[in-house]
């Protein structure tokens, strides 16, 4: 039986199989091309094939696969784009299989894998999911589980962002929902809302307390003398009104520290006191 391709360093010898390519023979294809080789197609052609390209795997077929592919599907036609459920199929393997794709860590790299009956046909893939229509992506109902029949759906993003395992729940009179979904309902962005769950401020305030940026807002350095804590607060420049500790409701001192202000469109830094 011929020797099968295990690893993209391996070296290259005649009666390797790379896909449907067994490799012949090797010769030089000149400058800036490289080592060639001549193999033979299991659907009966001679291809001549780079040896970087056998490598990685780039290269292989004789290019009968895709006009299989399109004969089979019509999704990835020979010479056209590809449809956007065939480019979701392959950015699947890609993130699942090739450790040097960008994504491969929070996909492959933490063990997620495409089931065999998806990851060697698309016609099976497409039988499941059906097609993808405009603004849905691939997603796994368990983050845990493999690419699999039963485990996947096509989502919004929305959706998507509601099904993070680092969700982060809030509770204000009564009604529990994602950072997410009270930035929808308020209008607040929801990395507002983090930063400031992050600097003590309780539920309710950190949802309902309207923003207000522009000219003159500054950010101040307060300090509570009944618990110690320390925060920080946006306020324009000119407001001298008391500020409650988010943790006790007391009156809070400002500190003496650099004060990071907004003015005409562009952030600024300057030294402030109390």
């Amino acid at each position: 039986m011929p020797a099968r391709l295990r690893h993209s360093s391996c070296e290259l010898a005649p009666g390797d199989v790379v896909g449907r390519l067994t490799l012949i023979r090797k010769y030089s294809g000149g400058t800036g091309v490289g080592t060639l080789w001549e193999c033979f197609c299991s659907c009966g052609n001679t291809h001549t094939v780079r040896a970087a390209h056998l490598r990685d795997r780039t290269t292989q077929s004789c290019g009968c696969w895709h006009r299989e592919c399109h004969v089979k599907h019509g999704q990835a036609p020979w010479g056209n784009k590809a449809t956007r459920t065939y480019r979701c199929w392959t950015s699947m393997k890609e993130r699942c299989g090739n450790r040097r794709c960008a994504a491969w860590k929070y996909y492959g790299g933490r063990g997620i894998i495409v089931c065999e009956k998806w990851n060697n046909d698309f016609a099976a893939f497409f039988k499941d999911m059906g097609e993808c229509l405009p603004g849905l992506t691939l997603d796994r109902i368990d983050s845990d589980g493999n690419y699999e029949p039963g485990n996947c759906r096509w989502a919004t993003r929305k959706q998507q962002r509601l099904n993070r395992k680092d969700n982060h729940y809030v509770s204000v009179d009564g009604k529990t929902m994602t950072v997410s979904e009270w930035s929808e309902k308020t209008g607040i962005k929801d990395g507002t809302i983090r930063t400031r769950l992050k600097l003590g401020w309780n539920d309710k305030r950190a949802v309902s307390e309207p923003t207000e940026r522009g000219r003159g807002m500054a950010i101040y350095l307060q300090k509570c003398p009944v618990c110690g804590l320390e925060f920080e607060v946006e306020r324009k420049m000119h407001d001298r009104t008391p500020v409650l500790c988010p943790k006790c409701d007391s009156k809070t001192e400002r500190l003496i520290a650099g004060c990071t202000f907004h003015l005409k469109g562009s952030w600024s830094k300057d030294g402030y006191g109390k």
